[in-house]
């Protein structure tokens, strides 16, 4: 691995385990256990949330059509396109997590 370079394996694992925090605190928002900053917070995420995940719903479906391209060569680079757009799409989560500093809120 270059400097610079993303582990695809270490970004998707921190992805999910930053999904499931972030679903606590979106329980813990509605049952009005977080201050009223922090709720902001989370609400702010969750929208992000929504928004990557139709992103990565559509590069899925997307996904599955180029299964079907008969031609390997372009199948293949298609396929290349759209993990790197699904990679772009965890990058931005975890970028906004980061920012939002959501891992801070307890």
């Amino acid at each position: 691995m270059f400097v610079g370079e993303t582990n695809d394996y270490q970004d998707r694992t921190e992805y999910y385990d930053n999904l499931a925090l972030l679903n606590q605190l979106i329980k813990e928002s509605k049952e009005g256990d977080l201050s009223p900053k922090d709720k902001v917070i989370i609400r702010r995420m969750e929208a992000i949330r929504k928004n990557i995940d139709a992103q990565i719903r559509d590069i899925r479906k997307q996904r599955d059509k180029a299964d079907n391209i008969k031609d390997d060569q372009l199948k293949e680079k298609r396929l290349g396109f759209l993990e790197d757009k699904e990679k772009q799409q965890i990058v931005r989560f975890k970028n906004a997590f980061k920012k939002l500093k959501i891992e801070d809120i307890k």
